[in-house]
């Protein structure tokens, strides 16, 4: 099933990771858990790196609750080797970025200002901020939006785009006016070989 976005994502305007990083020096892509800067971004972060841009990633929550009835995965268990994952996927997509790893519960990603400018204090001035798209149906996909909205009232400097996960298959929700979509061919490749080392591959 092919939602309101996806639709309207075939007649998007094409670009380039060059002329989306729009001569900055430094990506970020801030994801509410382990996997989603792979699924949401992972090209663009690909891309990014090989063109030289300075790198990070900031993981808001733990992915522990992706198996919740699972006897042999546990949450701490689980959370542990969600981070492992998601140094093995950075690691793929953009050899030697930061990775931040905030730790926050599944499903409780942070609200309010204090909890932006953690995050805030964690990019660099004039950087492009990837986050997730506000419209995504999932508890911590929303707040980390709300997050980065905040933060956007504080940090004129940095340019913000989100980057759809679920909803890109909701039939309802308004759809952005300006929708670009990256033809970055050569990096879905690699986005592919990091998705296999996700819990979500």
């Amino acid at each position: 099933m092919r939602g309101n976005l996806l639709r309207s994502l075939q007649d998007a305007r094409p670009a380039t990771a060059e002329m989306l990083i729009g001569g900055r020096s430094s990506l970020v892509v801030v994801a509410p858990h382990p996997d989603d800067e792979t699924l949401g971004c992972g090209a663009t972060l690909s891309e990014a790196s090989r063109i030289g841009l300075d790198c990070s990633v900031i993981c808001v929550t733990d992915g522990s609750r992706s198996h919740p009835a699972s006897r042999d995965w546990p949450a701490a268990r689980l959370a542990e080797e969600r981070r492992r994952e998601l140094l093995a996927a950075v690691g793929r997509l953009a050899p030697g970025a930061e990775v931040h790893w905030l730790g926050h519960p599944d499903c409780a990603a942070p609200e309010g200002e204090d909890a932006a400018r953690q995050i805030g204090a964690l990019i660099p001035r004039d950087a492009l901020v990837l986050g997730p798209w506000i419209q995504d149906p999932h508890i911590d996909h929303e707040r980390t939006a709300q997050l980065l909205r905040l933060l956007g009232s504080e940090r004129l400097d940095l340019r913000f785009l989100d980057y759809p996960i679920w909803g890109r298959f909701r039939e309802d929700g308004e759809v952005p006016a300006d929708i670009w979509t990256l033809l970055a061919r050569d990096a879905e490749g690699v986005k592919r070989a990091a998705l296999t080392l996700t819990a979500a591959a």
